[in-house]
């Protein structure tokens, strides 16, 4: 959809009137909903918080023209209860996500405020990273230093929060508490050869997530490392789950 001025009382219109039913996450400076425009088009719609200090006419000019650069399916809550294979591909989807922020666009994106509540599930489960108000375009690597600090304590590290420091280490850091904060317990009903597979899984997530929250972010790995990791992994586990079938 090309960028179109929609008035209010049509976004007010195709979302319910802000209903709670509509409401597909909240973050920082405001909370999410999902409607659908009359020629078809699936709308998120982002309403403010009454007291979004912060969010200035410059921050939302940041966060559209970001959105506007990305074409990728996991770009745009809690998942307790999810049987183990839908809450892995989330997992999966949200490291592929972040992958293509920071090593496929050019000049490459920081998310900055990397969480469950930012992280919204389409159809068929797939996760969407959202909430880019308080993104960053860096044209290199580099380590920054910031004046201030925001985002979510719990997600943020220790380089950012006592020394300013900015680096796509925050993000990977942020990723690490996500999947501790998802990979907790398996539930799903299957036994045996698949059973063995999630296991194996689990224990793939929980040590990207150990590496991810290092307090030296030298020792953190980058996305790309992540998704290597990811993908030798589910080379084994493929063998693992034929072995189900012979």
């Amino acid at each position: 959809m090309n960028p179109t001025d929609l008035t209010y009382q049509l976004l007010e219109e195709i979302t319910d009137g802000f209903s709670e039913e509509r409401k597909l996450g909240k973050g920082r400076f405001g909370a999410v909903y999902k409607g659908k425009h009359k020629n078809g088009d699936e709308i998120a719609a982002k309403i403010l918080h009454d007291d979004s200090q912060g969010f200035d006419d410059e921050k939302f000019d940041n966060e559209f023209e970001n959105l506007m650069r990305f074409k990728h399916p996991n770009i745009i809550d809690e998942f307790h209860g999810l049987d183990w294979p839908i809450r892995y591909n989330i997992i999966k989807g949200t490291c592929e996500g972040l992958n293509y922020l920071h090593e496929e666009l050019k000049p490459p994106i920081y998310h900055m405020d990397l969480k469950p509540d930012n992280i919204l599930l389409h159809m068929n489960m797939v996760p969407k990273l959202a909430d880019f108000g308080l993104s960053k375009i860096f044209s290199d690597g580099r380590t920054r230093i910031t004046q201030t600090v925001v985002g979510t304590l719990g997600y943020m590290p220790r380089e950012y929060l006592e020394k300013k420091q900015l680096s796509n280490k925050l993000d990977i850091f942020s990723l690490g508490a996500v999947l501790e904060n998802w990979k907790t317990r398996i539930q799903t009903r299957r036994n045996g050869s698949l059973l063995e597979a999630y296991c194996q899984q689990v224990k793939t997530c929980t040590e990207i997530a150990l590496k991810c929250l290092e307090t030296d972010k030298e020792k953190r790995p980058i996305i790309v490392e992540i998704i290597n990791q990811i993908k030798e992994k589910e080379a084994i586990i493929g063998e693992i789950k034929i072995r189900n079938f012979d």
